[in-house]
C-alpha cells in the first residue's frame, strides 16, 4: 500500500486535476498538491434493494452453520488496502454481545489468512467468506 501511495504521489504531481471516490481521498490528494479535484462517489441505485427478497435472505442465512438473527455483509477484494481483517476483528467484538454473523463476498490474496483469522478468533460459526 505504501508503494502505491508513493506512486500516486509521484504521478499526481504531473496532473492538472483528479477525480476522487471519497472526501477522504480528495483530502489526501489535495495534501499531495493537486488543487483541482472533484468527488464522484462510488454508488448504487438503492431502489432495487428497497424491498428485500425473502429468498435472498434465506440464501445468505444458509451459508451459516448456525443462523444468526442479524447479518452484516461486505463485498470486497480481499486485499490489505480494503481492510477485511479489520472487519473480521470488529465482527469478533460485535458478536460477543449480539446474535450476528458476518459474510464477506470476494476473492484476493488475503483469503487464506482471513480464514485462519476467523478460526483463531473462534468465528467459524459466525463469519463466512463467500
Amino acid at each position: 500500500v505504501r508503494l502505491y501511495e508513493w506512486l500516486d504521489t509521484a504521478a499526481l504531481a504531473w496532473m492538472d486535476a483528479c477525480v476522487c471516490v471519497s472526501a477522504a481521498t480528495e483530502k489526501r490528494t489535495r495534501r499531495w498538491g493537486v488543487r483541482n479535484t472533484t468527488v464522484i462517489r462510488n454508488a448504487i441505485d438503492p431502489e432495487p434493494w428497497s424491498c428485500p427478497r425473502p429468498e435472498a435472505r434465506e440464501a445468505v442465512l444458509s451459508l451459516f452453520p448456525q443462523r444468526p438473527a442479524l447479518v452484516v455483509g461486505a463485498v470486497s477484494r480481499l486485499s490489505p488496502e480494503k481492510g477485511p481483517d479489520v472487519l473480521i476483528d470488529a465482527a469478533a467484538l460485535f458478536c460477543k454481545s449480539h446474535d450476528a454473523g458476518l459474510v464477506i463476498f470476494g476473492k484476493g490474496p488475503m483469503e487464506e489468512k482471513l480464514r485462519a483469522r476467523i478460526a483463531r478468533l473462534g468465528l467459524e460459526k459466525r463469519a463466512v467468506l463467500g
